[in-house]
């Protein structure tokens, strides 16, 4: 019988949080207690006991859970010592709470030939020497990862409940955070209590917002003021703004969907606040709307660094005020950060680009032919094989991924190894997913191409008298980019 071999055993105990580890249904000492009696039932000796006193298993990567972790990474060192055959747990959930990290663990544990009995699932061990694992092991354990992500999303909705009914039936925040002009309570359970200190300048933002100052300027007298919010950073717009927005000030509570009349002592009146929001509604209601895009909006880029070209007003005296087609990298100040490429400048005339490829999209239109013999010569024939090798460059990184892990499990790299390794991987599967996604749109379009150009021709004596919007929509199904660089001709590249 697999009961009478001696299994070698780690017993681990492990909690998500502190303080379960002394007072819960599966504390620590509950845990450590069933365990080396169901040891002793069956005569299997305990060569090493770890406890985990408080750290999440809600994660993804094996690698994650080792950085936070120095008792999970004993325990894998205890898994490719070759002195134990068996971890003892009273959950699954005790070593993972994801699938994914479930097959990472027990990928290292078959690789080492240690199996996993947990006592809420029991599966009496095989001995060493009969151990294997089959298809439908492997697809049980699956089940296994998914059934424990389950229970953390019932265990979070339960949270979520319970959040609802403290504001709608206690009165109480639903959040943790404590607002600027309130401190926490020191009897549990009771509603915050005011900070005076921070409190006076609750009511200096808000009397000064009823005198009509807007939010930079508020910020910035808070600021003179020496006055630091709760992050103690200085004050910015949008602070200002969520502090004149906020109902807690006015006496509500609120959290998720729920909002309620709250129990503790509010700062400001009810008749003030609501002031307060009809000012706020009517200067956003005042404020200028935002500019339709323009008709090369997000179709041109600099030549130089490759930054989007943006539109700018600006006066000049010769011709008084006119758009500009400026690049990103020169325009934005990037918030005092070193700009990603050396400043250079890079500036067009918006109506002469705009000109200059309205006469070349209508020059094209003209001749279907001559277009589309053009598109096809300027793109590369791309065939189904193309994408299969592509789908191959994909596969192979996944195996990487794999391989990796195999052998940090096998100890051939370190974990700061693995996690720069598995790092770059990832980085190499974004752009190659990337590319075979515009691969296949390219693909599509190609097939596309002669039906579309054929359809756009007979628009072509219309394009100058449309409307610039209308003229938007056509070049955005023929163009990609128009490339501008300072003093050269536009380059358009076509679709």
């Amino acid at each position: 019988m697999p009961d009478q071999y001696p299994f070698r055993v780690l017993l681990v105990a492990a909690v998500s949080k502190p303080g379960q580890a002394k007072a819960d249904k599966l504390s620590i000492p509950l845990q450590l207690a069933r365990g080396r009696e169901f040891c002793a039932a069956r005569g299997w000796p305990i060569v090493k006991e770890i406890v985990i006193p408080g750290k999440s298993r809600y994660l993804e990567y094996l690698e994650d859970l080792l950085a936070k972790s120095p008792e999970f990474r004993e325990i894998i060192q205890w898994i490719k010592s070759g002195r134990i055959d068996l971890i003892w747990i009273i959950r699954g959930d005790r070593l993972f709470r994801t699938q994914e990290l479930q097959q990472d663990i027990r990928r290292i544990c078959r690789r080492h030939n240690v199996q996993i009995y947990a006592a809420d699932n029991p599966k009496e061990p095989m001995l060493p020497t009969d151990y294997k694992v089959t298809a439908l092991d492997k697809f049980l354990e699956n089940v296994d990862g998914f059934r424990a992500e389950d229970e953390i999303e019932k265990f979070r909705a339960r949270v979520y409940d319970k959040k609802m009914a403290r504001v709608t039936a206690k009165g109480l925040a639903g959040s943790s955070w404590v607002p600027f002009g309130y401190k926490r309570n020191p009897e549990p359970g009771k509603p915050y209590l005011i900070c005076e200190p921070e409190a006076i300048w609750v009511r200096y933002a808000y009397r000064r917002r009823l005198d009509g100052v807007g939010y930079n300027t508020l910020a910035r007298e808070l600021n003179e003021r020496g006055v630091r919010g709760r992050t103690g950073r200085p004050w910015t717009r949008v602070t200002v703004s969520r502090l004149l927005h906020n109902e807690f000030y006015a006496g509500y509570v609120f959290w998720g969907q729920a909002r309620a009349q709250g129990i503790h002592e509010p700062i400001i009146d009810l008749a003030t606040w609501q002031a307060v929001q009809s000012i706020n509604e009517r200067r956003r209601s005042a404020a200028p709307p935002t500019a339709s895009p323009r008709e090369l909006t997000g179709l041109v880029r600099c030549a130089v660094c490759g930054a989007y070209m943006t539109h700018h007003r600006r006066e000049r005296k010769t011709i008084g005020e006119a758009v500009y087609l400026i690049c990103g990298s020169y325009s934005h100040s990037y918030e005092g950060q070193p700009l990603p490429v050396p400043r250079h400048r890079n500036g067009h005339t918006a109506a002469v680009v705009e000109q200059y490829v309205m006469e070349q999209v209508i020059h094209w239109l003209s001749d279907p032919d001559a277009f589309l013999e053009m598109l096809h010569s300027q793109r590369q024939d791309i065939t189904s094989a193309d994408l299969q090798a592509m789908d191959r460059q994909i596969q192979e990184r996944e195996q990487q991924k794999t391989r990796w892990l195999d052998a940090y499990g096998e100890g051939v790299i370190s974990l700061s190894e693995l996690r720069e390794r598995r790092q770059q991987v990832e980085t190499d599967l974004v752009k190659l997913r990337a590319e075979r996604e515009d691969l296949a749109g390219r693909v599509a379009l190609t097939e596309q191409l002669g039906e579309q150009v054929e359809e756009l021709a007979e628009l072509v004596r219309y394009i100058p008298a449309m409307p610039p919007q209308e003229r938007r929509a056509i070049y955005q199904r023929l163009i990609q980019t128009v490339w501008l660089e300072q003093g050269k001709e536009p380059r358009i590249e076509w679709r």
